[in-house]
């Protein structure tokens, strides 16, 4: 089953941690979009492993990014 493999999550955050975290589940017969708001770090809705793991990738690309490092994806 690929459905799992098409899925994703990502974070659009300012440098204060403030965004939202879009999260497109897709299922054999359906597609669901979540969008989380994101103030200063925090979601008032418990956000799942993906969603945890977008924001902290989002973090860390835009602090290699202030420090000039290089960016590997």
């Amino acid at each position: 089953d690929m459905s799992s493999n098409l899925s994703f999550s990502i974070a659009l955050l300012d440098a204060n941690d403030t965004g939202m975290i879009i999260t497109e589940l897709y299922l054999r017969n359906s597609s669901t979009i979540y969008v989380r708001e994101i103030k200063d770090g925090i979601c008032d809705i418990k956000l799942s492993e993906e969603e945890q793991e977008a924001m902290e990738n989002a973090r860390r690309i835009y602090n290699k990014k202030i420090r000039g490092d290089a960016v590997k994806c």
